[in-house]
């Protein structure tokens, strides 16, 4: 970690950092996301915070190829993660397959983000067939994926966002 230009009127901080084996199921209840299990690591590097918000960064984030891990993801983390990557609620989700299934199994679930003059370029934890997969089914039933249909959005967007889906409640069923 680096402080750049401390005396100045907007002193900035850069660091790389790396993690690994954050057990989604305890984050995912601690920050109120719905229910995801699995293992998440990552790597964050050239992350520059001026005037207190990311400035720049590059990030690859995603959960660790462990078979003994069970990987699970609820219907309301589902719909977090639509909201973050499209702006708008899966009503696919709640009103036709939340009926039958609570939680899904997912292979992978991730993403790959850089962030340069407030624009944040977002791709999936899989490419395929120019779709951008967020969340990658698994072979075995309950499944579902998640694409990004936006690879492109102003930072400051997506923190408005964040910003909702923190703030809503899960659906009562």
């Amino acid at each position: 970690m680096e402080v750049e230009n401390p005396f100045s009127a907007i002193p900035s901080m850069k660091l790389d950092a790396r993690f690994q084996d954050i057990r989604l199921e305890q984050a995912s209840e601690t920050f109120a996301f719905g229910k995801i299990s699995g293992i998440l690591e990552g790597v964050i590097n050239d992350l520059v915070i001026a005037d207190g918000q990311p400035a720049r960064f590059q990030a690859n984030i995603r959960t660790g190829e462990r078979p003994a891990s069970s990987q699970w993801i609820s219907v309301e983390a589902l719909n977090k993660i639509t909201v973050l990557s499209s702006g708008q609620e899966s009503g696919v989700l709640y009103g036709g397959l939340a009926r039958f299934f609570d939680n899904f199994r997912y292979s992978k679930l991730g993403f790959k983000a850089t962030l340069r003059n407030d624009k944040l370029k977002l791709t999936g934890v899989e490419s395929r067939d120019g779709k951008e997969f967020l969340v990658v089914g698994s072979l075995l039933p309950p499944t579902v994926n998640i694409i990004s249909h936006t690879q492109e959005i102003g930072f400051s967007e997506l923190l408005r966002r964040l910003e909702r889906v923190q703030s809503d409640r899960p659906e009562a069923k």
